[in-house]
């Protein structure tokens, strides 16, 4: 049982999880750290609709919820629309070896999900936590403007560090 059978939508929802969500036993909640972004009416339009429409659809397609977003303090809430069950997104991040309640980052581990998550399930569990946790800014840029650097901004507060080492030997491994 090394790899997990695991579509690509589903993989994609356990990533955002990884990267921003927490889980209750009343409902669950992923954190979009997006900042700035947020700022600019324009692209607060095209925020709400990917989240909406792109992540809206995975969520769907791999664990048949819908999704609402909220806008607050400086980032995005993905919420669920209803009452609908997510004990599946629960049970197969329990499978990864992954947290099943509280603030998933706080204590993930991706030994397992590396191992079990092969091909395009691996690249989109990464792309969720990328989606979650990750930025293009130029800000970001350091000594030259023409270098495009991936900022990955995994918050000091989980003292998960040992994650942020998982995570690059990942992605160095690809």
């Amino acid at each position: 049982d090394a790899k997990m059978k695991i579509s690509p939508d589903k993989a994609y929802v356990l990533g955002l999880f990884v990267g921003g969500g927490e889980i209750s036993s009343s409902g669950f909640q992923i954190v979009l750290p997006f900042d700035k972004w947020g700022e600019n009416p324009r692209r607060m339009g095209v925020i709400a609709r990917d989240i909406l429409k792109k992540m809206g659809d995975r969520f769907l397609r791999g664990y048949g919820l819908r999704i609402n977003f909220e806008i607050g303090n400086k980032r995005w809430l993905i919420v669920p629309l209803d009452d609908g069950d997510f004990s599946a997104i629960a049970d197969d991040l329990g499978r990864l070896g992954l947290p099943r309640t509280g603030v998933i980052l706080q204590k993930a581990d991706l030994k397992k999900a590396k191992k079990r998550l092969k091909g395009l399930a691996a690249e989109n569990f990464l792309s969720g936590i990328f989606d979650a946790r990750a930025s293009i800014a130029k800000s970001h840029r350091r000594f030259t403007k023409d270098a495009p650097i991936v900022s990955i901004e995994i918050p000091g507060s989980t003292k998960n560090f040992e994650f942020v080492v998982q995570l690059c030997s990942w992605l160095t491994s690809l």
